[in-house]
């Protein structure tokens, strides 16, 4: 018994011995749920802090290709200026560097000349900021009625094109330029009827109520030297409006010289009072003569004008006896 109770005790010693185990196992299933998780989570965490510590090695090695000296005055270190972009590795770096070339050369992008670049060159450029192909290219807009001074216009495209302005820019720089233009005509125009009725109303001044008389002699002038209004502006323009009216006056009223008409019926400086009206008494004595004044247009100016050149000397001597 004593053995049994010895094994029995020596059982229930190995079961102690056994419970010890078990508290062993259940020492260990603890350790594994707290302790040993806190422990196995320690071991894991110096794993990883050792695995930290072997990629800022491996990248403080490949850093150490880079210098540590400053490029320039006011610059960073070439190694400091790489490690702040963040770059992982070399392939990172040279990744980057390939994107940035690729949209700085792509086509969308500008690249000014530079001095002693070719001639193909700043075509290129001049034609990637719309500079168009040759100077008639460039388009001028006028207002409603206005007509182009091609001669300016020609020298403006001409110049912009050798500047090498874009199509674009002209057309805003031609705006202003032609609105000034506008103005200074507008008011060169004003100041022109200004002086035209200043001269009008100096020579009606002058000659007071005979100013209608002059005004006709110097209209019928006008019409047998054949005339147009245009030819009496480059007169006017160059004399004045007092003395182009003058002038006409005393040409249709014979001043001077008085006019005939040549054999091809154009006017001509000759004959004198008494000529002209021996002349008409002439005519008037041909048989049907004032018949055929009713068909010969020629004819019919060529009376007419014996009998200007007599009506004017006449009113010369009107005035000249006062």
């Amino acid at each position: 018994m004593s053995d049994g109770a010895g094994a029995a005790a020596a059982a229930g010693g190995e079961g102690e011995a056994g419970g010890g185990a078990a508290a062993a196992g259940g020492g260990a299933a603890a350790l594994l749920g707290g302790q040993g998780g806190e422990a196995a989570a320690g071991a894991g965490g110096g794993g990883e802090q050792a695995g930290q510590g072997g990629g800022e090695a491996a990248a403080a090695e490949w850093l150490g290709i880079f210098s540590d000296k400053a490029a320039g005055e006011g610059q960073t270190a070439s190694r400091d200026w790489v490690k702040s972009k963040g770059f992982k590795d070399p392939d990172a770096m040279v990744s980057s560097y390939r994107e940035l070339e690729g949209k700085f050369l792509s086509g969308d992008k500008i690249v000014l000349p530079k001095e002693g670049d070719g001639a193909e060159v700043v075509e290129a450029f001049h034609k990637a900021i719309g500079r168009p192909d040759a100077a008639d290219g460039y388009d001028l807009k006028l207002g409603e009625g206005e007509e182009v001074n091609e001669d300016l216009a020609k020298v403006m495209r001409e110049a912009a094109f050798k500047a090498g302005v874009p199509a674009s820019m002209f057309a805003a720089m031609a705006e202003p330029f032609n609105a000034y233009m506008r103005d200074v005509l507008q008011n060169h125009e004003a100041a022109q009827v200004q002086q035209r009725e200043a001269g009008v109303a100096e020579y009606r001044t002058e000659v007071g109520d005979k100013f209608n008389t002059h005004i006709a002699a110097g209209n019928k002038a006008m019409r047998l030297l054949e005339l147009s209004g245009e030819d009496i502006a480059g007169i006017e323009q160059g004399l004045g409006t007092k003395k182009t009216l003058a002038l006409f006056a005393k040409l249709g009223m014979g001043m001077g010289e008085d006019i005939l008409l040549d054999a091809g019926g154009r006017p001509k400086f000759s004959l004198s009072k008494e000529e002209a009206q021996a002349k008409l008494d002439m005519l008037g004595k041909q048989e049907g003569y004032l018949e055929k004044l009713k068909s010969d247009p020629k004819l019919k100016a060529e009376r007419e004008h014996l009998l200007t050149i007599v009506a004017s000397a006449e009113a010369r001597e009107r005035e000249a006896r006062g």
